[in-house]
């Protein structure tokens, strides 16, 4: 069987090279990881089973086994010069006393990907044999072999579990036609079954989401017609990555465990990259569009190469557009490695498991794939496809489960599917997305790479708009070049261009600005001006719906923003994470929202059929979801109109339901949008809700501890709500830097960002923080480790705030090292746990360290607690809990200093008991509170636990709105 080595890589090929050596020679081979090499990927010393047979006997003594491949081999003539001119190289090293080469070996084995032809006495393999024949004598060689192209692929035939290993890299492009040809155990039944998946995946996922609306023939956008590949950072090393080319990049190497395991981490240029990675971003930043996108770039590599006769027309031309017009224009190219990518949504599969506790995610891609297939797919089947073809693994939206149980038991799942994987040495890669609001690091950080996708930069945003307006004009170039127009002259004004920071908000900025000169200058305003073309374009038929359309304006806004607000209460509740309404519920919905109008039951139920109808067939804003129901495909828009909803109410009924939701992560993006339309449209509101919010920061022991609204306030500030009232914006600034009172967490990073932005242009602002970091400084206490966090954020730039900050941070610092012992230790802790730039040259040298058990901390302050044997129990369950995160006590110095592991958070469901308890609660926050200074990373540690427990409480069902208590 021939295979196609040119895909591997110069790095795989050496891994499948020694992957043969030791299968061929015997186990003495001795494999070299990544890093410089010496001229060997692997060596032997002593005998081996090779060559067999042979009339000079088997090989006995030291052998080097060297791997050469070539980018893009041409014909054999060409093959030929190169080969030897490697080779040719490689010899001279060991020639050369000052090469540093070392050792000169006794056998002698080249390895290659070029074809070398047969032909005696002039072919390439002749030549190639001639030159070492040359060299053997001067290198003391007393054997040596050259496996060139056809050699290995016959030494592949006969160790067909090394060649597994390679499948997804070596097998020919036509593979999903001759699966039995190349994996055991697969019928054509199984083969039919996969194929025709990725085909029907492949067409039923090419448009974008938001695509539909807005055009004015309906038509909808290709995906790959305006998608661009989007920024991210990376986490670990702060460098900025395109993501998609990220990802292929990473799939294009072999990723299972038993290879991984070869290679050698101890060098310093050893590589052993991550299987698993977390794309991290914010409403709209398109995760599940680059998700979708990645998906469908893999499916094009299963299926561009089969024969033409195989595919129907339409996937045909599909493939050829998309790889002759997208992937050059995105700067992308197709995977070398032939991935099978399967998509999960969260929220659909943890409804599943919900109602099926035995629904594991291997079962649920079963019978996900037996859907759209001829023939039923089993586990067990795939569970043969998962270790023997390598696969990519989608893990979409885990911001999207809400309910804190049923998401600890989703990551069970997941881990399970990962054991199981495992044991089969698959070659997965598995990407998982997520909102970072609400997010504890519940995919482990040791175990998955994090990307964060980055705000669109100007280019990249007219970019996108430029690729939008192509496939949305394509006709009309003068209609393209006005609407571009307007886009570019936005994108160079501050206060639109923060609007053009997403994918989502770009597409809405463009379809408004087809019918509007200006663009809208908050994210509120977008998202309703978004709304109000919709409702227009549909009016402007002049047909009988859009007469009706325009005559019940009022009802079919109150029936969306119902809707929204009924599923974003709903989607908190376990079973109910993908959320949405049957046509019965919706009918109801309608008719209830005529018969507060006083409308007679009559014309009530006449009247809700015909406004259902125009609000999801006309507005489209609601459409078929894909486990049942009617709902919002876009979850940015359910928040939206949850928005409008809540602040459709009575003034008393709009504060108090937003106070309810302040500490509320799930809720958060819908407060956003609220508090936009409060500020432009009930502008009477302003001050007492920005009051009144203050309220969730006293309603009890764990909210005095966390102060919700306080994280609120940055928030707020973040979204430049108040940013036309000074203010307005000084009070939210007065609000926010409360948190500087507080234990230093990772949340001052941000703070620091948000607050220089509001500083820089509202001077009044600018006085109150001056003001509280002054006193923080002086007070040589809990503030001013806070305080010299945010000012290490500000020093390194450029500017007057970076110079106070530095001073600042300076005159800190010195307090706190001559208040004692105890603050010594305690400003230590700060670049041990906050790598920040401008604390290096504060950072103490470690002399040892040793695990520090958290029961060891608290169990002398909790023996002072009076409590009853109920709360002792529960207090110790908690603690038990919380001491799964990593704590450290080092031996600097400067002290001994505490350092505290984030990434390994608890199972906060396991937090549930305790924490619900108010006297436990008391008890624990009493007990944080009396931590000494220098344990600052320990409280800080357990308040982001106590206010990731808090964010994730469901708080929708406590909403004081009629629609709630009938539908919620």
């Amino acid at each position: 069987m021939d295979y196609d080595l040119n895909r591997l890589g110069e790095r795989e090929f050496e891994h499948l090279t020694q992957a043969l050596a030791i299968k061929v020679l015997g186990p003495g081979v001795e494999a070299f990881g990544d890093g410089a090499d010496g001229g060997r990927e692997a060596t032997f010393e002593g005998k081996v089973d090779f060559p067999d047979p042979d009339p000079d006997g088997l090989w006995e003594g030291y052998g080097v086994i060297q791997a050469k491949f070539r980018y893009r081999p041409t014909d054999t003539g060409s093959n030929t010069t190169w080969l030897k001119g490697h080779l040719k190289d490689e010899f001279e090293k060991w020639l050369d006393p000052n090469s540093g080469r070392g050792r000169r070996p006794d056998y002698f084995l080249a390895v290659s990907n070029v074809v070398l032809s047969p032909y005696p006495g002039s072919g390439g393999i002749d030549s190639v044999n001639a030159l070492i024949e040359e060299y053997a004598p001067q290198l003391g060689l007393k054997g040596y072999r050259v496996w060139h192209y056809d050699q290995l692929c016959r030494l592949l035939d006969g160790a067909p579990e090394v060649a597994r290993r390679y499948y997804g890299l070596i097998t020919p492009g036509d593979v999903l036609a001759r699966l039995h040809d190349y994996i055991r155990g697969v019928d054509d039944g199984v083969q039919d079954s996969l194929s025709s998946h990725v085909a029907k995946e492949l067409l039923a996922e090419q448009w974008v989401r938001l695509g539909q609306a807005g055009d004015s023939d309906d038509q909808r956008l290709r995906l790959d017609r305006v998608a661009i590949d989007l920024p991210a950072r990376l986490d670990r090393e702060g460098t900025k990555v395109h993501t998609a080319a990220y990802v292929i990049a990473r799939g294009n190497r072999i990723l299972r465990p038993s290879l991984r395991a070869q290679d050698d981490t101890s060098s310093p240029d050893a590589t052993s990259p991550s299987d698993r990675l977390v794309l991290l971003g914010g409403p709209g930043q398109g995760k599940t569009t680059l998700a979708q996108l990645i998906c469908q770039i893999y499916r094009v590599a299963l299926l561009a190469d089969l024969p033409d006769q195989s595919l129907p027309a339409e996937v045909r031309s599909f493939c050829a557009e998309f790889t002759g017009a997208f992937l050059g224009s995105a700067g992308l190219e197709l995977p070398v490695a032939r991935r099978w990518p399967f998509h999960v949504r969260l929220d659909q599969y943890a409804d599943r498991f919900a109602a099926d506790p035995n629904m594991t995610i291997l079962r649920y891609i079963a019978r996900k794939v037996s859907q759209r297939a001829p023939a039923t797919v089993t586990e067990q089947q795939l569970l043969g496809w998962l270790g023997q073809w390598p696969w990519l693994l989608v893990l979409d939206g885990l911001d999207e489960v809400a309910d804190q149980q049923l998401r600890e038991e989703l990551l069970r799942h997941i881990k399970d599917f990962q054991v199981d994987a495992a044991r089969r040495d698959a070659d997965l890669l598995t990407i998982a997305t997520t909102r970072p609001q609400g997010y504890g690091d519940e995919f482990d950080p040791y175990q998955y790479e994090y990307l964060s996708l980055c705000p669109l930069e100007e280019d990249q945003a007219v970019k996108y708009a430029e690729r939008l307006a192509g496939a949305r004009h394509a006709s009309d170039p003068d209609k393209q070049e006005q609407v571009l127009g307007r886009i570019r002259k936005a994108a160079r004004e501050q206060r639109t261009s923060r609007l053009m920071r997403s994918p989502l908000q770009i597409s809405i900025m463009s379809l408004l600005l087809e019918r509007r000169p200006t663009a809208p200058q908050h994210r509120y305003d977008l998202f309703r001006g978004y709304y109000e073309t919709l409702f227009a374009r549909e009016v402007a038929k002049a047909t009988g719906s859009a007469i009706l359309l325009e005559h019940h304006k009022t009802h079919v806004d109150a029936l969306q923003e119902a809707v929204g607000l009924v599923l974003q209460v709903r989607s908190e509740q376990r079973g109910d994470a993908e959320a949405a309404l049957s046509d019965k519920e919706l009918r109801q919905l309608a008719t209830r929202i005529l018969r507060q109008e006083e409308y007679d039951a009559d014309q009530a139920d006449i009247l809700s059929g015909k406004l259902v109808s125009l609000a999801t067939q006309r507005l489209v804003l609601l459409t078929p979801m894909p486990a049942g129901g009617i709902g919002f495909e876009i979850r940015s828009l359910q928040e939206f109109m949850a928005a409008r909803a809540l602040v459709s109410a009575s003034d008393i009924e709009v504060i108090a339901n937003l106070v309810t939701l302040v500490p509320s992560a799930h809720w958060r993006n819908t407060w956003l949008l609220a508090a936009g339309r409060i500020f432009l449209e009930r502008a009477h509101l302003r001050g007492d809700v920005l009051s009144q919010m203050r309220s969730a920061d006293v309603s009890d022991a764990l909210s005095r501890a966390i102060t919700p609204a306080a994280h609120l306030a940055v928030d707020l500030l973040e979204e430049q709500i108040a940013e036309t009232s000074p203010r307005y914006q000084t009070l939210l600034v007065q609000h926010a830097v409360e948190l500087l009172r507080k234990t230093p967490g990772r949340h001052l990073v941000p703070l620091a960002d948000v607050l220089a932005s509001v500083m820089a242009q509202n001077p009044t602002a600018s006085d109150v923080v001056e003001a509280e970091i002054s006193d923080a400084v002086a007070s040589a206490g809990t503030a001013t480790l806070s305080v010299l966090i945010v000012c290490a954020t500000w020093a390194t730039g450029t500017g007057t705030l970076a110079g106070k900050a530095k001073s600042w941070l300076r005159q800190g610092v010195a307090n706190l090292r001559t208040a004692g012992r105890e603050r010594q230790q305690a400003v230590a802790g700060l670049p041990v746990n906050f790598r920040l730039s401008a604390f290096r040259e504060y950072e103490p040298h470690e002399q040892s360290s040793e695990p520090v058990a958290l029961s060891a901390v608290l169990d002398p302050l909790l023996s002072e607690k009076d409590l009853d044997q109920r709360e002792r129990q529960l207090t110790r369950k908690a603690v038990e809990a919380l001491a799964e995160a990593g704590i450290w006590r080092q031996e600097t110095d400067g002290g001994r200093v505490i350092k505290v592991d984030h990434r390994h958070l608890p199972d906060l469901s396991l937090l549930d008991g305790p924490f619900e308890d108010q006297q436990v609660m008391k008890t624990l926050i009493g007990v944080v509170d009396a931590l000494g200074l220098e344990h600052w990373p320990i409280a800080s540690l357990l308040r982001r636990v106590l206010g990731l427990w808090l964010e994730r409480r469901p708080v929708g069902q406590r909403i004081s709105m009629p629609i709630i208590s009938d539908h919620g």
